[in-house]
């Protein structure tokens, strides 16, 4: 029973009637950063629930220490690193060989991304995710696409909820209904922040190097100097 709730691949933690943690199984400990060690002995409710939470958190188990089960509530945990993940809950009584509830046993479920997802359907794509300089670009490939003129290979940046800056290499392609009609577009796209990164340094070292350094094309016109 043990060994099934460790390897389960879902977030699975109990309580006793204090709500302090005796079960943290490796999927919890995974998606929270907290190790079993971290975990175990904690209040549950104190130590990794955020604070505007706290109250709802504790019903549900306060109902369960009584023998109701609650499922499917959403709440966030608090990971190691302070980050919020949205968990879907199912907090079932604990019993034990006398029929006694003697605490509680978490299935979680992490619906973090179905959240983020959810958030952003709707938003408008430019406005709310391209930072204003590029919008006029991205606005014209969407508007081709849109027309039926597909863009390969178009780079712009992407802003992140919390404001990170993230370069996108993209392919903008209409969608069409069951009829041919262009219905939308979809974007096909890859990250390559990190390989914008390494050009730029590149690009500094080649500058900043104390040696003379050019570069020319197959014709032989200098392309780097």
């Amino acid at each position: 029973y043990s060994r099934l709730i460790d390897k389960a691949n879902a977030p699975i933690f109990g309580v006793d009637a204090d709500l302090r943690v005796n079960i943290w199984n490796k999927k919890a400990a995974e998606i929270t950063q907290f190790s079993n060690e971290d975990a175990i002995g904690q209040n549950l409710v104190e130590t990794f629930i955020s604070e505007e939470y706290r109250l709802a958190v504790s019903e549900v188990f306060a109902k369960a220490l009584t023998g109701t089960e609650t499922a499917n509530f959403e709440f966030p945990l608090i990971t190691k690193s302070e980050r919020r993940v949205e968990i879907l809950l199912n907090a079932t009584p604990r019993y034990n060989e006398l029929g006694d509830v003697i605490g509680v046993v978490g299935i979680g479920q992490d619906i973090t991304d179905r959240i983020a997802q959810e958030q952003v359907m709707g938003e408008n794509l430019v406005e709310t995710f391209i930072s204003p300089e590029y919008r006029p670009g991205v606005a014209d490939v969407l508007s081709k696409a849109l027309n039926g003129i597909q863009t390969a290979n178009f780079e712009f940046p992407l802003i992140t909820r919390p404001g990170t800056r993230i370069e996108i290499l993209l392919n903008a392609t209409p969608r069409n209904d069951l009829h041919g009609n262009i219905v939308g577009v979809v974007g096909i796209g890859q990250d390559i922040t990190d390989r914008i990164s390494q050009e730029h340094e590149y690009f500094r070292l080649i500058d900043s190097a104390n040696a003379p350094i050019f570069g020319v094309d197959t014709n032989g016109n200098i392309n780097e100097w």
